[in-house]
């Protein structure tokens, strides 16, 4: 999946995957066949040679400005929304440092550009809650903390404050562990969810899905679910959110002499009360998928358990939360049962993808009924970039099976003045004794008359993989390499495989 480089040498550019180039093409070849025209005359559209253009195709990254055009021309999109969230929260946090003591005065606010950022809000449905109960539990839908909660952190202490790393929090630090109580009922969450997964695959050896279970599935699956999944970091976000701006009471400008300052105020009760006492309601949004919510199911249940609640108050608490969570399920159903149709209409039907990256609950109704809106054509004229695709896809599930973790290169390495890259890196715990992991690195060809890789190209690979120090570098085509090419990769730390070995692929992957 596309990220965003934000490192301070590519800030703004665009990482991309196989997949993200797959898309990029096929979505201009259907503005091509709509339209009637060609790659050509779409090159000069754009302002570019042909030449650049399918350089485009063959990028591993490109800079927003270029991406934003080409999304606005072809309709698509390639990042997931949880991305761009980050990105626009890392640029709110550099551009206007909320963090410190001195804020934008109300004065200011006719200069505030319009915002369009809660049109999520038209997608999700609507659920009546306690607010009592969407104070205490439901701030933990979204990875990240209450207001409340960051001020426990300021009185206590902690090594690493929220205001220090703002934008930065939500995805590469569990800001929830830093308080004693959300560790608790994490620990205990994730310790249930690891017996699970003991006893369910408690026969290691035995392989989860067979070559031709991989095909069948994905002969069937839509990509739908998979997006819908996509979704739900981002949409929990949104959601924690929208009930904490909800349940904010501003203080009263009576209280202060400065009507230039303000506070925030949760009007709760410090002493715990049952949910039933508390008589006011608020509507909150409901988006995610089943696993979104069964996960918040879980840890609220054990945030409860491992709360100093009374006996009393902490079995009301457990009932309010497990009848709201059998709404939610009900709901939750609902999207299943539109996808599993999805599914049916669309899943064998493999000329056509994904336009958007993200899907809502009211969309998944209009996904189904409206596929050309939602959908793009796969039938382009040079169908490599889409063989590979599922070369890499095959690979994934047969590392997976394996137990080897992997994801597709969105790093590369650097040689000379010019950066390489491979479709695939594989990661697994090595056996061997002072080394910490095995690393493999995997590229797709797919050639429709003859095998064209040049022996120029292996000895590259030769030297990039001794930069990053590789263990090896497995290249999977669809026809037979060259004599020169397997003499060339004789006695190295290339293998060229066939990609009807596939299946067989464990046995080029033994240290």
């Amino acid at each position: 999946m596309a990220e965003i480089d934000t490192s301070e040498e590519n800030f703004s550019s665009v990482q991309l995957t196989i997949k993200d180039r797959l898309l990029i093409k096929a979505a201009i070849d259907k503005y091509c066949k709509v339209n009637g025209i060609t790659l050509k005359e779409i090159a000069s559209e754009l302002k570019i040679s042909r030449a650049q253009l399918y350089i485009i195709f063959e990028s591993r990254s490109l800079d927003l400005v270029t991406l934003i055009k080409l999304q606005k021309k072809f309709n698509f999109s390639i990042l997931d929304s949880t991305e761009v969230e980050s990105f626009i929260s890392l640029l709110e946090f550099d551009l206007f440092p909320i963090h410190q003591d001195s804020n934008l005065a109300p004065s200011n606010d006719y200069f505030i550009r319009k915002s369009y950022r809660d049109e999520w809000l038209r997608y999700c449905r609507f659920l009546k809650v306690n607010s009592y109960y969407a104070f205490l539990y439901l701030r933990h839908i979204g990875d990240f903390l209450w207001i409340d909660d960051r001020e426990y952190l300021r009185k206590n202490q902690e090594d690493l404050p929220y205001w220090n790393s703002k934008y930065k929090y939500d995805r590469y630090d569990n800001s929830t562990s830093r308080i004693p109580l959300y560790k608790e009922a994490l620990d205990l969450t994730f310790k249930r969810k690891q017996k699970n997964i003991k006893d369910k695959d408690r026969d290691k050896n035995k392989p989860k899905y067979t070559m031709k279970e991989i095909e069948e599935f994905y002969e069937k699956d839509s990509g739908v679910y998979e997006t819908f999944l996509e979704n739900d970091n981002y949409s929990g976000k949104k959601i924690s959110e929208f009930i904490e701006n909800a349940l904010i009471a501003r203080v009263n400008e009576s209280e202060t002499e400065d009507f230039n300052k303000f506070g925030v105020a949760f009007n709760f009760p410090k002493k715990p009360l049952k949910i039933i006492e508390f008589e006011e309601y608020i509507n909150i949004p409901i988006a995610g998928s089943s696993r979104k919510w069964g996960y918040y199911e879980k840890f609220v249940y054990n945030v409860i358990k491992c709360s100093p609640l009374e006996d009393d108050i902490k079995e009301d608490h457990q009932r309010y939360h497990m009848e709201f969570m059998k709404k939610i399920n009900k709901l939750l159903l609902a999207d299943e049962k539109n996808i599993e149709e999805i599914d049916e209409t669309m899943g064998g039907d493999k000329s056509f993808y994904k336009r958007y990256r993200s899907i809502f609950p009211k969309e998944l109704s209009s996904f189904k009924n409206n596929k050309d809106k939602y959908s793009i054509s796969y039938e382009f004229t040079d169908s490599s970039l889409k063989q590979e695709a599922f070369y890499l896809m095959r690979t994934e599930w047969v590392l997976e099976k394996n137990n080897w973790g992997s994801s597709q290169d969105v790093t590369g390495t650097q040689l000379s003045n010019k950066k390489y890259y491979c479709d695939l890196v594989a990661f697994k715990e090595s056996n061997l004794p002072d080394k910490d992991t095995d690393g493999v690195q995997f590229t797709f060809k797919y050639f429709k008359n003859a095998n064209s890789l040049q022996v120029s190209t292996l000895e590259r690979i030769k030297k990039t993989t001794a930069i990053d120090k590789w263990d090896r570098h497995i290249i999977i085509s669809n026809l037979p390499f060259s004599k020169k090419c397997k003499e060339c990769a004789e006695n190295s730390n290339i293998f060229l495989i066939l990609e009807s070995e596939i299946e067989n692929l464990m046995e080029y992957m033994k240290f």
